[in-house]
């Protein structure tokens, strides 16, 4: 499915071997060799992908490098940007880092080659051996229009949400958290009181304008980069009366683990907020990962930022030509807010970071995030020690509880990645049982050769591992994550925010981290109970800044 590797490390010794004065000790001239190719880590579309739509705007592509290394474009697309990212944990010193591009792309001829090479040099240096590239071939099929089409509609009066709204902290709240028996009648009342002392704006919520919610088609690429008319999302806009101001920004929702907002269901908290949201005039767009709503017959490409941000981005675009929706925009569509939980707070950093390299114009404005799994590596990784009994203390592992995070790691992370990325790997290297299999965590933590790929990936899919270069955006972060957290470990806020230094940052965990959470933390060890609280938390301060 990815671009194809290219052992790295055998064509330098090629040049070691073949590259200097003929071999014979002769005074013949040195035979040219041209630049040594890098092995291609991860791109979209992949290599050889054939009928990527001509309007594709942008190309990712990471390989791993150096820090020295300075990049240029050839081909079809000579405009980009790129990322370094610290790398960790490899089984050799042949790469210092690795590097993330995101190149644009102006409209494509229909039925070609698209063809981009990522050139690079070390440091200045003219010697054989310091000129690198990492090529890509495509093909493009034929043009789409940037159009979306309906499925399904409701119309939602301010009293019927608000009521929908209060039976979803009576009813369904308690029910998606899974309350163990054991502990349920002593954790109940404790919840209670935190909607009735701490979340007002959900249980006394302001909703002026009634609703137009609309599960709806889009195009943008599937997980190989190819058109896809079929991905699906939510668009809600408020029902506009004599008098109407429309707001100054789209406010985009990400959604969490396991829910699919576009389904239009009154039990689900992210179509509820973002229902909230557009009663206050906003106009919400939150986009179905792929696997998810009309492609959930595919593995869902879960934690994988560069995938999950394309078709985002494509989501945002479309919505904002569409008829229905300029008129509320007056102007606005370039300013954006990003919210996102969990997953949806991985997410919202991949699109943040995909808008803040692309040329598409748009410019966030804030990124609410919360309870994410910003460093995958290190999230998973401690899922590996933990079964090995190896944690000692560590911030990643100290509150990991097996149960829940073994299928995290397993049925969630692995999937995807194994599904649409080459990582040399099968299930049944990794997997045995409801377990990693022994042989992997073993040589998974001891650094063996043949998890390098997938550390890298995990690493790639990180952002808390970035190293800045260029000016820092315009966007103010809001970050919310409970100390308790027994699935994402409150570690990953720390590091994201460390990365985020030339940003204003709020750091919001004191709203999930009071005397009742604590208490609520020391009646149970269920994993999931306070990271879904903190989410709730989250969105009633989401409702007191916009």
């Amino acid at each position: 499915m990815g671009l194809k590797l290219i052992p790295v490390l055998g064509a330098m010794a090629c040049l070691a071997a073949c590259g200097g004065g003929g071999g014979s000790g002769n005074n013949s001239a040195p035979i040219s060799t041209g630049p040594v190719s890098l092995p291609a880590l991860d791109s979209l579309p992949t290599d050889g992908a054939v009928a990527v739509r001509p309007q594709i705007g942008v190309i990712t592509l990471a390989h791993p490098g150096f820090d020295d290394l300075n990049m240029n474009y050839t081909g079809d697309c000579t405009v980009g940007a790129l990322t370094h990212r610290a790398l960790e944990d490899m089984s050799s010193d042949a790469f210092n880092g690795l590097i993330e591009h995101h190149i644009s792309c102006n409209p494509l001829e229909e039925n070609s080659q698209l063809s981009v090479t990522v050139t690079g040099r070390r440091g200045g240096g003219s010697a054989a051996g310091d000129d690198y590239e990492v090529p890509l071939l495509a093909s493009t099929g034929l043009s789409w229009p940037s159009s979306m089409s309906v499925d399904d509609s409701v119309m939602l009066p301010a009293e019927t949400l608000a009521t929908l709204v209060s039976a979803y902290l009576g009813t369904q709240l308690v029910a998606d958290l899974e309350l163990p028996l054991g502990s349920s009648t002593l954790i109940e009342p404790l919840i209670q009181e935190l909607i009735g002392n701490t979340w007002p704006n959900l249980t006394m919520p302001s909703l002026p304008n009634p609703v137009m919610a609309r599960r709806v088609r889009y195009v943008s690429q599937n997980p190989n980069g190819e058109v896809s008319d079929q991905l699906s999302g939510l668009i809600v806009v408020p029902e506009v009366t004599t008098g109407f101001v429309p707001r100054d920004r789209v406010v985009m929702v990400l959604h969490s683990t396991g829910v699919t907002p576009s389904d239009l269901d009154p039990a689900d908290a992210w179509y509820l907020i973002a229902a909230m949201l557009a009663s206050r005039g906003y106009v919400v767009v939150v986009p179905d990962n792929w696997g998810r709503g009309a492609t959930s017959l595919n593995q869902e490409t879960y934690l994988l930022g560069s995938r999950t941000a394309m078709n985002a981005r494509d989501f945002l675009l479309a919505a904002l030509d569409d008829p229905a929706v300029v008129p509320l925009l007056a102007g606005s569509g370039s300013q954006v807010a990003l919210v996102g939980y969990s997953q949806g707070g991985h997410s919202s950093l991949a699109l943040w970071r995909l808008f803040k390299m692309s040329q598409d114009g748009i410019t966030v404005r804030e990124v609410f995030a919360g309870g994410g799994p910003y460093n995958l590596y290190e999230t998973f990784r401690g899922v590996v020690a933990r079964q090995d009994d190896t944690c000692d203390g560590g911030n990643y592992c100290r509150l990991v509880d097996e149960s829940v995070a073994l299928p995290f790691a397993l049925d969630r992370i692995l999937p995807g990645m194994l599904s649409y990325t080459a990582t040399g790997l099968s299930e049944r290297d990794i997997v045995q049982g409801p377990r990693f299999r022994r042989s992997f965590v073993r040589g998974f933590l001891d650094n063996e050769p043949d998890y390098d790929t997938l550390k890298q990936l995990l690493q790639l899919n990180s952002y808390t591992n970035i190293i800045p270069t260029g000016p820092a955006g315009s966007a103010e972060f809001f970050l919310y994550h409970s100390s308790f957290d027994r699935l994402v470990p409150y570690q990953n806020q720390t590091d994201l925010r460390a990365v985020l230094v030339d940003y204003p940052v709020h750091l919001l965990s004191g709203l999930c981290n009071g005397p009742t959470y604590e208490t609520i933390f020391n009646l149970t060890s269920q994993v999931g109970v306070l990271h879904g609280l903190c989410g709730i938390a989250m969105m009633n301060d989401l409702l007191d800044r916009l």
